[in-house]
């Protein structure tokens, strides 16, 4: 028996080992798309250029300083990748002491939270560049800031103070709803602080952190405008009926992603809490008709927002989910010890918090979505870690369907990216080349497979590639009517 598991210990590592050589491939193939064309011919030779346009776009744009400075900063194909391996690394040495298991349990938890999203939110947050900086940094600096906080919450040597108030500063300056979230986290962890009687100052710094970041942020005269339905592209709602309607016209986005993008949350936590109740001494029938009308919920909210032609009665699948989150809830309550619930409170109302603000304004993208898949993988891994919850047979069984879906997700990645790189490459050689022949057109091929790149239209490529000025050479595709 011992051999068998070192055997499946090694082939397990050797199939991570592959997955990583995989995504850090993948990172190199990822094309630039939509807004990066804007950016890449940004030009900054003075510490005054970088200024001027951080105050430009914050006057003119958002408050996302940070965002809008790294996507136009790390823009180049090196820098870009760099950044990714850090986050994915991040991300991997998160899930490694956040869980306190083992190296190659957490990294495949970390491949979960990424090769396992819906392909609408891994193009939007992974592969286009603009989207990337605005959306994953911030979330990876925030769990940071959790981590240091939970392994030192007492401390007060300057340094870690010091860096406390750095993480959350810096992920205020992202993202609105994570800034505002942000905010919210850092409050609990002061109010916990002095909840515990202990040491306020980790936590105190944290929240003047991202208060300062906070200000800076929702200082821009664009949120004013935005509030006063002046801005010719964000709306939020101000009045009732605006309210119903925008929550209305947002929830088609949120019952295709909140929920119904991870079937492997409604399966893995259902399976969890009915293996619980099995278990339970105390076990009540009526646990295991609620965990089977949960996972039911959790089932037909899924082929409800990725196979209805439209989303007929969104209140009615806004009260569904209300239910469903409700439930889980319960179930936490009902198995988990109670130091294990709080924490499982907390990561599940998170969620909550993240989220609620974009319900009331527009537009909100799959992009938004990136956060509560991390927060689901979150759960997953926080209670799939708890010791005497699994067997060792249970173990090696979770880890090889884990590691089996991310096995054929990577293979439709590799192929598709691939493919696509291909064609990336080669309609920059077809524009460099009309450019040279000072043609005022050119026709470049579609990708083979376009809903993997957001905006693979080839719109925004003239901002970076012309012969005078921005726009001066016209770039169709193959297949398009003009």
């Amino acid at each position: 028996m011992l051999k068998t598991n070192q055997r499946d210990d090694r082939i397990f590592r050797i199939l991570l080992g592959f997955l990583l050589l995989a995504t850090l491939y993948l990172f190199f193939t990822f094309p630039l798309s939509g807004d990066d064309w804007n950016r890449v011919d940004m030009k900054f030779l003075t510490v005054s250029d970088y200024m001027s346009t951080i105050h430009r776009q914050w006057s003119n744009l958002n408050g996302r300083i940070l965002g809008n400075l790294l996507s136009m900063l790390w823009i180049g194909p090196l820098s870009r990748v760099l950044v990714r391996i850090l986050s994915f690394g991040s991300l991997f040495l998160f899930f490694w002491k956040w869980t306190e298991t083992r190296g190659d349990i957490a990294f495949a938890a970390a491949l979960s939270a990424v090769l396992l999203l819906p392909i609408e939110v891994f193009r939007e947050t992974w592969v286009w560049n603009a989207g990337f900086y605005n959306y994953i940094p911030p979330l990876v600096l925030l769990l940071f800031a959790v981590l240091l906080y939970m392994k030192i919450p007492n401390s007060s040597a300057f340094g870690m103070l010091f860096l406390q108030f750095t993480l959350f500063l810096s992920a205020s300056l992202f993202m609105e709803n994570i800034t505002i979230f942000g905010f919210l986290l850092g409050l609990g962890m002061l109010g916990h602080r002095i909840y515990k009687k202990g040491r306020p100052w980790i936590a105190l710094v944290g929240f003047l952190g991202v208060l300062l970041g906070s200000v800076i942020m929702f200082s821009s005269p664009v949120y004013h405008r935005v509030a006063a339905d002046a801005d010719g592209y964000r709306t939020m709602a101000m009045s009732m009926q605006g309210l119903l309607s925008t929550v209305k016209g947002n929830w088609a986005m949120f019952s295709k992603f909140l929920l119904a993008g991870n079937p492997l949350f409604i399966v893995a936590s259902s399976v969890f809490f009915l293996k619980q109740s099995l278990q339970d001494e105390r076990g009540r029938r009526g646990d295991l008709l609620l965990i089977l009308i949960h996972f039911l919920m959790g089932a037909g909210l899924f082929y409800w927002g990725n196979f209805a032609r439209d989303l007929q009665m969104p209140l009615l699948n806004l009260l569904l989910h209300l239910v469903y989150y409700l439930l889980l809830l319960y179930f936490g309550y009902r198995f988990l010890g109670r130091g294990e619930w709080f924490g499982f409170f907390v990561l599940v109302m998170s969620m909550a918090l993240l989220m609620g603000p974009l319900m009331i304004v527009t537009p909100v993208g799959a992009r938004n979505f990136f956060s509560p898949a991390l927060l689901q993988m979150m759960i997953l891994a926080y209670l799939y870690r708890m010791p005497g919850r699994l067997t060792t047979g249970e173990k090696q069984l979770v880890r090889w369907v884990l590691i089996s879906l991310i096995l054929i997700r990577s293979v439709f990645f590799l192929i598709a990216y691939t493919s696509n790189y291909q064609i990336y490459l080669e309609r920059i050689e077809l524009v460099r080349t009309a450019i040279e022949e000072k043609r005022a057109e050119v026709t470049v091929p579609a990708y083979p497979y376009p809903q993997y790149i957001h905006a693979p239209d080839a719109e925004k490529m003239n901002h970076a590639l012309y012969i005078h000025s921005p726009g001066d050479i016209q770039i169709l595709v193959e297949g398009d009517l003009e």
